[in-house]
């Protein structure tokens, strides 16, 4: 690096000098610099903090279904180090304290691996005096979106994450399940599929027969329903369609119970009127 950019840095003019630049300056100091773009009240802040709640949600969702206590953005300030734990579990059957950085996208693996390893180390003490947590065993985890262009990202650094996240997708669910020791793993998750999975992550699904054999099992709230009308007409003893509402009340049946004596009795009466007519001749007659 020339003397003459490092002065122009030293001056604050750094309109003109590229942004790798910036950061190799920067990496030699051990220091750190952010580039904030705003745009249209800050449209793009709100859909980055937005996804990346997201992922925490799904995230923890999932933990607390394999029975861990989850606590999310968890502050710290320790002889200068400062932060936030994206994510800190505890499982209380092993004593396993997991530490989980939660990224959007993989920028900077090196900045990414060191505030990681920063809040791990510092992670027994953080928990251990505000939440008392006293954990035998301490992991990381490095949550990423499941798309394609993170899945670029971890391979095209797959030298450096390979060794320093080697635990990947179903080794991670199977100790996530059952913690035994400490462990670092990377881990992709879909926020699709966390947003349309059911309240138990960890429930087996149904399919084919089961599913429509479960699907029947579920009693069903709205056949249990009085019908306002009959589905089917029903007939009567005159041989009348009967429209009465099927409604279980007493006054429709009292009234279905007169309507049909009454049409018994006129039935009858009409017999008898014309058993009269015909009989009546005959009685006339020496």
């Amino acid at each position: 690096m020339s003397q003459p950019t490092i002065s122009a840095l030293e001056r604050g003019q750094i309109d003109c000098t590229p942004l790798r630049t910036v950061r190799t300056v920067l990496d030699a100091l051990d220091a750190t610099a952010w580039l904030d773009v705003s745009w249209r009240g800050g449209i793009i802040a709100r859909l980055l903090d937005e996804r990346h709640a997201a992922l925490v949600g799904a995230v923890a969702s999932s933990l607390t279904s394999w029975r861990w206590e989850v606590v999310p953005e968890l502050s710290y300030s320790e002889y200068g180090e400062r932060g936030s734990i994206d994510l800190a579990a505890w499982h209380a059957d092993s004593r396993t304290l997991l530490v989980i950085e939660v990224k959007t996208e993989l920028v900077s693996v090196e900045s990414t691996l060191r505030k990681l390893d920063e809040k791990v180390r510092l992670g027994p003490k953080i928990v251990g005096g505000r939440l008392g947590w006293r954990p035998a065993a301490v992991a990381r985890l490095l949550v990423l979106p499941s798309d394609r262009t993170q899945r670029r990202h971890v391979e095209r650094h797959a030298a450096v994450l390979d060794r320093a996240m080697p635990i990947r997708g179903r080794a991670i669910r199977a100790w996530l399940r059952d913690p035994r020791g400490p462990v670092a793993g990377l881990w992709f998750v879909s926020v699709a599929e966390a947003a349309s999975a059911r309240t138990n992550p960890a429930a087996p699904r149904a399919t084919g027969d089961g599913a429509a054999a479960a699907t029947a099992a579920v009693p069903r709230t709205i056949s249990a329903i009085p019908r306002a009308t009959p589905a089917v007409p029903r007939a009567n003893s005159a041989g009348a369609a009967d429209t009465t509402p099927a409604v279980p009340r007493a006054t429709a049946a009292v009234r279905g119970a007169n309507s049909a004596g009454a049409a018994v009795r006129r039935a009858k009466s009409a017999a008898g009127d014309d058993t009269t007519r015909t009989r009546h001749p005959h009685a006339a007659s020496p």
